[in-house]
Order: C-alpha cells, then sequence, then structure tokens
C-alpha cells in the first residue's frame, strides 16, 4: 500500500466519499452497468453499482472482458454454491463499510489523511478482486487514478440516468454505454461512445497436460463396465490459504471431488489450488479407476476447463462426459465440505474416502 501517494489516497477517498452521498444506488440497478475507458492504455472497465437492496454498497469495476465475463456468471447464477462465481470476479471495488470491518492498513491511511468517516457503512474500502485471490488492497497509482477516473465518470453517468431513465439505456443492440476519454490541453475531456459486446464470451483454452496413456489403455480392457455416475470437478472454497510455498499472494484453495451420484458418496477428493489443479485432475481420476478396477458410464462436469481437461481420457476410457450447467447434489456436498472445514486452511491435504 506504500506504493500510493498520499496526495492520490486523498483524492480517491474524497471522490468516493462524494460517490457514497450521492448513493445511487438508490436508483441504480446492479444489472445497468455501463463501462468507461482507461487513459493510459484504453482498456475497459464495467461498472455495476450495489446497494439497491440497502444490504451492501459498492461500486465493482470489472476489468476486461474476463471481468465482465465474471460480472454475468455472477448475475446469472441460481446454484446454491456461490463461492464459485463469488471467488471467479476480476475487479476493482470500492464498497462502503462499517468500521469494525475495515482493516488496520486502512484506517491508518485515513488517519494519515485526517479525514473522518461516521456512521454505518460510512468507509470507504478499496480493494483489487482476481480470480480465487483473496482480495488485496490496492497496490499502485495506477489503480488509484483509475478507480478515481471510473468514480468521477459512474457519477456522471448515474445521475444523467436518474433523469432520463425512459430514454437513456444503458446497453442496447450488443452495444454498451462508454465513457471515453479525449485527450486535451487541460488534460482529458470525457464524452459518450459505444461498446460492441462480444456475441459469446470465448473459453481460454488450459495448457495440455500429459497422462499415463500407456495406464489408460491397459484399464480401458482390463477395468470392469459399469453403469455408475460419477461427478468429477473442483469447489472453490472461503478459506483463505497463506503458504508463500505454494503461491506468493494469499489465495483461496479448490477441492477436487469425485462423488458417486447413486450413493450421493463423496468417494475420492483432493485438497489443491488453481494452478496445480491441472497436475491431479487426470492423474487422480485414473488412480482411482485403476483402484476400484471399474469404468463409470457416465462422468458429469461443470467447469469448461474440467471438461477440457477430461476429454482425452473419455476417448480412451470411452465412458460419457457430460458438461452440467448445475447439480443439486454437487451444491449440497460442496456447502458441507466447507462447514466441514471452518478453520483457516494452512497446507495442502489429500484425503481418500
Amino acid at each position: 500500500m506504500t506504493a500510493v501517494s498520499l496526495s492520490n489516497w486523498e483524492k480517491l477517498y474524497r471522490v468516493a466519499a462524494e460517490f457514497k452521498h450521492v448513493a445511487p444506488w438508490q436508483w441504480m440497478e446492479e444489472s445497468n452497468i455501463f463501462a468507461v475507458k482507461q487513459p493510459a492504455n484504453s482498456g475497459l472497465g464495467f461498472c455495476s453499482i450495489l446497494g439497491r437492496l440497502g444490504e451492501h454498497f459498492a461500486l465493482n469495476v470489472y476489468l476486461g472482458m474476463e471481468g465482465l465475463q465474471s460480472f454475468f456468471r455472477m448475475i446469472e447464477y441460481d446454484g446454491d454454491y456461490i463461492y464459485d462465481v463469488v471467488f471467479s470476479q476480476n475487479a476493482l471495488t470500492v464498497s462502503f463499510e462499517d468500521r469494525e470491518t475495515v482493516e488496520k492498513e486502512d484506517l491508518e491511511i485515513i488517519s494519515k489523511l485526517g479525514l473522518h468517516f461516521s456512521g454505518k457503512a460510512a468507509y470507504p474500502v478499496f480493494r483489487l478482486l482476481e480470480p480465487e485471490i483473496v482480495p488485496l488492497p490496492l497496490e499502485s497509482n495506477a489503480q488509484v487514478l483509475y478507480l478515481i477516473n471510473v468514480i468521477q465518470q459512474a457519477l456522471q453517468v448515474t445521475q444523467e440516468f436518474k433523469e432520463r431513465t425512459e430514454e437513456l439505456f444503458l446497453v442496447k443492440e450488443n452495444k454498451i454505454l462508454t465513457r471515453a476519454p479525449q485527450k486535451s490541453s487541460t488534460g482529458f475531456n470525457w464524452q459518450n461512445e459505444w461498446t460492441t459486446l462480444p456475441a459469446e464470451f470465448k473459453v481460454a483454452l488450459p495448457p495440455y497436460v500429459p497422462f499415463n496413456q500407456i495406464k489408460a489403455e491397459l484399464l480401458a480392457q482390463s477395468a470392469k463396465r459399469t453403469q455408475a455416475r460419477w461427478i468429477v470437478d473442483y469447489a472453490v472454497l472461503p478459506l483463505p490459504v497463506y503458504d508463500e510455498s505454494v503461491f506468493e499472494k494469499p489465495f483461496f484453495p479448490r477441492v477436487f471431488l469425485i462423488v458417486d451420484v447413486d450413493s450421493q458418496f463423496i468417494i475420492h477428493y483432493v485438497l489443491t489450488d488453481k494452478r496445480a489443479f491441472h497436475e491431479h485432475i487426470k492423474k487422480e481420476l485414473l488412480q482411482l479407476i485403476e483402484k476400484k478396477k471399474e469404468i463409470p458410464e457416465t462422468i458429469y462436469v461443470f467447469h469448461p476447463e474440467t471438461q477440457i481437461y477430461l476429454m482425452p481420457l473419455a476417448e480412451h476410457l470411452d465412458f460419457n462426459l457430460q458438461m452440467q450447467e448445475k447439480n443439486p447434489l454437487f451444491d449440497h456436498i460442496a456447502n458441507e465440505v466447507v462447514q466441514m472445514n471452518k478453520k483457516p486452511v494452512e497446507k495442502h491435504e489429500k484425503s481418500n474416502h
């Protein structure tokens, strides 16, 4: 946090306080999104305002198309296990919190600036949200300056929306209203333009992971064919891991689960993380099939990356690989795993059931 100058922190806190005073969540819905271009590189931030229900007040700025995709996952999700989508966000955010929930480092900056906030949900808190990473304080002047610009433009857009709700559309014909800077002799002049959204989001292909093809071919010949149905996928756990030997930033781990649909039992699980997941999935599934000496008829998955990783195994072992949008059984089991592990996770562990 020391990388950001106090003068920039002060500008950010003051414009955030103005945003809180205006309280645009009184007339803006979370789905009323608009975009703001970054002056430095023309990158896009997609803005969503939270607080219409009077519970959590915030401005989320989803970064680029990856961030926008994480926003749509959030608002479209209707399953019972929320952590996968909550921790998939890629955004800058300012939220307004009660003093007792504000961290020491934030309070120190507020004290250095001589600022005072009082009342419920009065303290601005700024964070960087990255997929499966614990929310982090802003760490650069570039992040702070961009968020200042975004909040200023959000004040402009939301006021215009309030005055012209019936005629001002923020999204139309697959285009989104965008505040864009035009450089001038005195700085930047901001104007409205329209950005075309992609018809569909591309799934980033994970790296190819080799596996023991000889073992797979032997199992295809020797293992028993069954009518079993398994769920094979992961869930992100809301249990921060602080282990720099694994990753330089605090992160949320994944639990890789294999569930028998008919018995509703977990038959295998491994605690892992986003970077190591690809190393586990094929190896663990092959080992389980070798141990049980049977191949399921169908394997269900939910994440596109899991489907991509398992396609070569499905071809070698000849099982049906089916993609599902959600599965209440898997959501229930994932929530139970969270309840069983309600303590900070310090090290990766592996267990078999």
